[in-house]
Order: structure tokens, then sequence, then C-alpha cells
């Protein structure tokens, strides 16, 4: 069912649990939070995640997600076949390649992976300015 409206976060959840399937048809994007929601929230279901190639989520979530091309309308339609006919195994098997990732990689550990990368930054800094030569002498 779409919806062209603004929900709120309890509605989303509550939509993505239910849901037998998503699809996300995205034609350019930074990254789709919304494919990470709706793993996140089938953790009992197991819904399966059609996922646009295009969509920045495609690169951690494509060996769960069926991928697909949102410009080739036969590969959508196929891909929406695919979904509704899974078998419970397969299901199972996409879906736990991409909790374990969603599982992992939380706010919590992009925060902490950033603050260390700056860290190193600036200790890397300080031992090359340590490590820098004296300059030479200037001619009177």
């Amino acid at each position: 069912h779409y919806l062209d409206r603004p929900i709120s976060t309890c509605e989303l959840c509550a939509l993505c649990f239910l849901a037998d399937t998503a699809m996300i048809t995205s034609l350019r994007e930074g990254m789709s939070k919304v494919a990470f929601e709706y793993i996140a929230c089938q953790r009992r279901n197991r819904g399966v995640l059609i996922l646009s190639e295009f969509a920045g989520a495609a690169q951690m979530l494509g060996s769960g997600a069926i991928l697909i091309n949102p410009f080739n309308t036969e590969e959508v339609a196929s891909a929406m076949y695919q979904a509704l006919h899974m078998p419970e195994m397969e299901r199972e098997s996409r879906h736990s390649n991409m909790i374990d990732y969603v599982n992992k990689f939380t706010i919590q550990y992009w925060a902490e992976d950033f603050v260390t990368e700056l860290l190193t930054q600036e200790n890397e800094h300080e031992m090359l300015t340590l490590a820098a030569p004296q300059p030479l002498p200037k001619d009177k």
C-alpha cells in the first residue's frame, strides 16, 4: 500500500513489522535508513527486502536483499513475485545476513569508529610534527 504522507516513528515501525516485503526503489540516494529500519522490525517475521541497486544501503544489505534496477519494470515485477513466493528457509537465510549487519553496525559503532579515527589522525599528525627535521639556518 503506497502512503504519500508523513508518518510517525511508531506507525513506521508498525508498518515495517506487519509488511511481508518492503520495496525501496530509490534512483539515487546516499543511505536508505528505511531499509535498516525494516530489517530491524522483521526479527520475527523475516520479511523480504527488495532494494534498488542505486540505494546506498545496497552495498551493506545486498547479500540478503533482492537487488533491482528500478528502471527495469520486468525486473521489479519479477522481484516482487520472488519476494512474495520465497520459501521460509531462504527468507531466514537472507534475513540472517542482513540482521547481523544491522546489529553490528549501530549508531554507537559508527560514533566510536569516527572518534577513534579522529584520535588516530591527531596522533599521526603529532608524530609527523615531532619527526620533522629542524629548519636549516638562514644565511646572513
